[in-house]
């Protein structure tokens, strides 16, 4: 029956991409899901699951007496603060911005200054501050990534460590979790709000702990009133993304119709179902403006969620789907170079072998200091197979992308898949003598492109 079930709800999936699944009821796998180039050996950008992390650093340094959940972020950074500060800001607690009510409404966090995508730093801020909110802290909802962040600032100022250290330390490291790394902003601090690569396993484990309260094999990990209060609903939400964000929010955490969840753009899951005593994870690369995400928890809900109900059957074997390769004929003979639109530069050029393609992807040197390839040119080296994937492990400044390819020749246009198996997303690139042009499946978040899903070193 398992592996009914999960093939069911696998193809059910299709739509939206899928990665990885990952089905754990009562404290073991029952089911893994994988569709190939992805794979457990390269960790992989999960986005807003990454503000769940963040949170429960911020749990545990306020068990550990760093400061208080009624504590305002003005006094505990009190450096950022300005004439321009107004008095409700200041009186945005801890508590506040983990249930992300500011006080600021979309529009003021959204539209400029503070919608403006850049990396942040002490005058994003300031800027932040001095944004008096419109709304009431601690009643009305609006997403707030900055606020994440200024978490994650705030955690480094009182403790000396930072929340990658602090979650790295006291709860990855004793679930057994491998490498993962984590984006930082201008001053080498988690972004704590997105940023994070880790691998789905090691996301299930994760979840796993949250459903234990915080407790792994007898020793508890995570401080108990924080536990209580992370999957509590604290505040209303509007619903403007679908029906399972209006359920409200909790402390970085979105309550789902059964239990509640890690939630990440494209479709980066971890489903906490105490009610059937289940982790569900799941990595994909759903369109943000399509609905599909809700279409993706619609189909858990109805496929695995009554199986998990009458109890699966542990059959922790993977099961392991290919995501198609590009389609197309060799040409050991023909080589082709273009200028995209951005101004970099890629020529490909057929292998000796036969069995595929060198790409080489030349980045000019960037003006903007938030580029990783700012001050220097940057070239990508990427072999593309034919008829079967090939994995490049690209190294860019202090950092990597970690690329599955593969092309083949249509007439006079040359297509390749580039999978960027350390994130979510996939693109196509084509070329023709006249014009090359690349298209993402779904559009990163970071205005960067390409460029701005470069994965970390691992820091441990």
């Amino acid at each position: 029956m398992t592996d009914s079930v999960l093939d069911l709800t696998a193809d059910s999936l299709e739509q939206a991409h899928p990665h990885r699944l990952i089905v754990c009821q009562h404290g073991q796998v029952v089911g893994r899901r994988r569709w190939a180039p992805w794979n457990a050996t390269v960790p992989s950008l999960v986005y807003s699951c990454s503000k769940t992390f963040t949170s429960a650093a911020v749990g545990i340094a306020v068990d550990r007496g760093a400061f208080g959940y009624d504590d305002t972020l003005a006094e505990l950074w009190p450096e950022v603060c300005t004439d321009r500060t107004g008095p409700i800001a200041k009186t945005i607690t801890v508590r506040n911005a983990l249930s992300m009510a500011s006080g600021h409404s979309p529009t003021q966090l959204t539209e400029p200054p503070l919608g403006m995508m850049r990396i942040p730093d002490m005058d994003t801020a300031r800027m932040w501050l001095a944004t008096e909110p419109v709304g009431r802290p601690g009643v009305d909802f609006a997403y707030n990534n900055l606020g994440t962040w200024m978490l994650s600032r705030i955690v480094r100022k009182h403790t000396g460590v930072d929340v990658d250290t602090i979650v790295t330390r006291e709860v990855l490291e004793p679930l057994g979790c491998g490498p993962h790394s984590w984006s930082r902003d201008a001053d080498g601090i988690p972004l704590g709000y997105s940023g994070m690569y880790i691998d789905a396993e090691d996301l299930a484990r994760f979840g796993q702990l949250l459903l234990d309260d915080g407790i792994h094999e007898g020793t508890r990990l995570l401080p108990g009133e924080w536990i209580t209060q992370h999957r509590t609903c604290h505040v209303h939400t509007d619903g403007a993304t679908g029906p399972q964000w209006g359920l409200g929010y909790g402390w970085q955490t979105w309550m789902s119709s059964h239990g509640y969840r890690l939630d990440g753009a494209f479709g980066q899951f971890v489903l906490i179902v105490p009610e059937v005593d289940a982790v569900i994870v799941m990595t994909n690369d759903v369109d943000e403006a399509g609905g599909d995400k809700e279409a993706v928890l619609k189909a858990i809900w109805s496929h695995l969620l009554p199986a998990l109900a009458a109890e699966l059957h542990p059959e922790p074997e993977e099961v392991v789907h290919t995501v198609p390769t590009a389609a197309g004929q060799f040409d050991p003979t023909r080589p082709v170079q273009g200028i995209v639109e951005n101004g970099s530069h890629i020529i490909v050029a057929p292998r000796s072998d036969k069995q595929g393609w060198n790409l080489s992807w030349y980045w000019p040197a960037s003006p903007d200091p938030d580029d990783p390839a700012a001050h220097q040119d940057l070239t990508l080296n990427v072999t593309i197979g034919h008829s079967e994937w090939q994995i490049s492990h690209c190294p860019v400044g202090n950092g990597y992308l970690d690329i599955a390819a593969s092309g083949g020749w249509h007439d006079d246009t040359f297509v390749a898949r580039l999978c960027v198996i350390c994130t979510p997303h996939a693109l196509t690139l084509r070329m023709t003598p006249h014009e090359t042009t690349v298209q993402w499946d779904a559009q990163p978040l970071d205005p960067r492109g390409l460029m701005g899903l470069v994965r970390p070193e691992p820091r441990r």
